[in-house]
C-alpha cells in the first residue's frame, strides 16, 4: 500500500509534503475518520452541511481566542 501511495504521489504532484500529526492536535479529522468507519449502510454523504457536533469541533478548533 505504501509503494502504491508514494508511485502516486511521484507520478501526480510536482511537489508533496508529508507530516505526521497526532490524534490529540487533529481532533475534527479523527471524528470524520471514526464517523466514516461506524457507517454501516454505506457512505455517509454530507451536501452543503456539517453535523452540529462537527461544526462546533471544527469552530474550536480555529486559532485565535476562544470564549
Amino acid at each position: 500500500l505504501l509503494g502504491e501511495i508514494k508511485a502516486l504521489i511521484y507520478n501526480e504532484f510536482s511537489e508533496c509534503n508529508i507530516s505526521h500529526v497526532s490524534r490529540s492536535c487533529n481532533v475534527v479529522a479523527d471524528i470524520l475518520a471514526a464517523m466514516g468507519l461506524n457507517c454501516i449502510n454505506g457512505p455517509l454523504l454530507l451536501h452543503d452541511c456539517l453535523p452540529d457536533s462537527v461544526a462546533l469541533l471544527v469552530a474550536g478548533d480555529l486559532p485565535g481566542p476562544h470564549d
